[in-house]
């Protein structure tokens, strides 16, 4: 399957707008069903430290859990990883290779997938199941390889982001914590907030807050600073809207003397 190379730049142009690991899966599940017209796509997404996995599947770019379609999932990416290569079938249920697997209660029959690897170290997997109308071809196996060679890098680095957001310390102490800086609240989704302030005064991220007025964007920045290892620096809370236009660039960051 031929396509033009204008729509797998434009894929690339989407990836590289995107930092949530969530929404990236189901933008390289999507765009590779349409491309490839097929009913439904597997995702695997492996930690090479760790060894933990991230399933999702999806159906027309919406999430699904159907764990009938685990042991597909297992038996095809197991083989790829084994053999190193993309693997493609007409009829996962006459091929020879899983004589000894049972695909009992999963509509599968055409099967086209390859893995995805950055530097030689595989992250993960993208299988497609049953394509609309035919069955898979070597055409669409090549198709499939160009996405998943797109989608590599992009995947890494949303894990890598989103490594950042990960809390070390329990949830249970994060109030207590936090009361002291004015943050007030135990609702799951304020637990969360400060799950999320906590992560990004540890690390060396930027951080853009976003809020209608009045919401305590600067008290949550507040805290990110008093709890990170700048803390020792002084906070500068800036309005911009009240700031002249022609005045932000050098106000923000300083002036540079051409003389």
């Amino acid at each position: 399957m031929k396509v033009n190379s204008d729509i797998l730049i434009e894929f690339a142009f989407l990836l590289n707008r995107q930092t949530d690991l969530k929404e990236m899966l189901r933008l390289v599940s999507n765009r590779a069903s349409s491309l490839l017209n097929a009913e439904r796509s597997l995702i695997l997404m492996l930690n090479p430290r760790t060894r933990r996995t991230v399933k999702t599947m999806f159906k027309g770019g919406i999430e699904l859990d159907n764990p009938r379609f685990q042991s597909l999932e297992r038996q095809v990416s197991g083989w790829m990883m084994k053999n190193k290569q993309s693997f493609l079938t007409a009829n996962i249920r006459k091929d020879r290779r899983f004589e000894a697997a049972t695909w009992d209660g999963i509509a599968a029959q055409s099967v086209v997938g390859t893995r995805l690897c950055i530097e030689g170290i595989t992250i993960g997997s993208l299988i497609l199941i049953n394509k609309q109308g035919g069955e898979f071809t070597e055409g669409d196996s090549q198709l499939i390889e160009r996405i998943a060679v797109l989608s590599s890098p992009y995947l890494r680095n949303a894990q890598g982001i989103q490594g950042y957001f990960e809390t070390a310390i329990p949830q249970s102490t994060l109030p207590a914590k936090y009361k002291q800086a004015g943050l007030i609240g135990k609702s799951q989704k304020f637990i969360d907030l400060l799950k999320t302030v906590e992560a990004a005064a540890n690390c060396d991220v930027r951080v853009m807050l976003e809020g209608q007025s009045g919401t305590g964007k600067e008290l949550i920045a507040r805290a990110i600073h008093q709890f990170s290892h700048r803390n020792q620096n002084s906070f500068v809370a800036i309005d911009c809207g009240a700031m002249p236009e022609n005045l932000m660039e050098s106000e923000l960051f300083g002036c540079i003397d051409s003389a």
